[in-house]
């Protein structure tokens, strides 16, 4: 749609509900209270106009539609063991999966931009959300081949301290469980590179020579932490 026909629709909906939507000057400049309020509404209409929709289309057994997902780096891999299954009941089903951080999913999931969102709950108020425990993590340090730590069968948290490693960045829930152990040992780590890119975590520890905490994902062993 272009900018002027943007406008006059905007102008008419005004129009016909009586209240004034956008903040107008030479540009946007954000949307007054009540035109907050009608967004909201026009997000919870879509949401269950697509949910029409896609009702209509399971009760003739032939799902379609676009599924939006938004995981944080450590699932987003995870999401094949999804689509795969789902491939096979639904084969008409189309994906689209972003990396993102726990707090842009939540805020997307409650916009109705995302319809699902695979991420850490440990210090998330999930009141309000459907929540489905997926699996348990299983924390490993990732080295090369030919690195001493290779040989390792097991490594304690405060030996860590003194390896180059490549980390998540600090906003990622990873990252920050990573950080809570380390100061449980009262240990500092040394962080080499830091990236919101679980392929650029594996590239540096390949070339680079760094090290990585990263969770694995493990289905039988009764580990701590729950990825949602």
């Amino acid at each position: 749609m272009s900018q002027p026909a943007l406008s006059m629709a905007i102008r008419h909906l005004e129009e016909e509900l009586g209240v004034t939507i956008v903040q107008r000057g030479h540009r946007f400049l954000g949307f007054t209270p009540e035109g907050e309020r009608i967004l909201a509404w026009a997000r919870h209409s879509l949401a269950a106009l697509s949910g029409l929709r896609q009702e209509a289309s399971a009760a003739q057994t032939h799902l379609t539609g676009l599924p939006r997902v938004g995981a944080v780096p450590t699932a987003a891999g995870v999401m094949a063991l999804l689509t795969g299954v789902l491939r096979v009941a639904h084969p008409d089903l189309a994906y689209g999966i972003q990396s993102l951080s726990s707090n842009e999913i939540l805020r997307r999931v409650s916009e109705f931009e995302l319809d699902l969102g695979p991420m850490y709950l440990d210090d998330v108020d999930a009141v309000g959300y459907r929540v489905l425990p997926l699996y348990r993590e299983h924390y490993m340090l990732l080295a090369a081949a030919t690195a001493p730590e290779a040989e390792l069968d097991a490594v304690r948290w405060k030996d860590l301290a003194q390896l180059p490693l490549c980390l998540l960045t600090p906003n990622m829930q990873n990252r920050q469980i990573v950080n809570s152990a380390f100061r449980r040992e009262s240990v500092t780590p040394f962080v080499v590179v830091e990236t919101d890119s679980m392929s650029a975590l594996l590239a540096h520890v390949r070339h680079a020579g760094l090290t990585v905490w990263r969770p694995g994902v493990c289905w039988m062993y009764p580990v701590r932490r729950r990825v949602w």
